[in-house]
């Protein structure tokens, strides 16, 4: 039960801070695609170093890409 709880509480955040993101007007899409690849870098290098990957890490791989969804979201839909 509690799982299902945090799980909610999770995803509404990623929601809540990926819309933000998406929808900030001084972050541009090259901004977004550079932090994108500097923490997919980072994660590979600890990858590579046989680490663990800490969890901030992958919390922010999962905002950053429902961030970029949204934008394209945003773009395709009819004004």
């Amino acid at each position: 039960m509690w799982e299902a709880v945090v799980s909610a509480r999770i995803s509404r955040e990623l929601d809540i801070v990926s819309r933000n993101l998406a929808f900030d007007p001084e972050i541009s899409d090259a901004d977004l695609h550079r932090v994108m690849g500097e923490v997919e870098r980072q994660m590979m290098q600890i990858q590579a170093a046989s680490a663990p990957i800490p969890f901030e890490l992958v919390r922010w791989r999962a905002i950053l890409a429902r961030t970029a969804l949204q934008r394209h979201r945003s773009l395709q839909r009819p004004r």
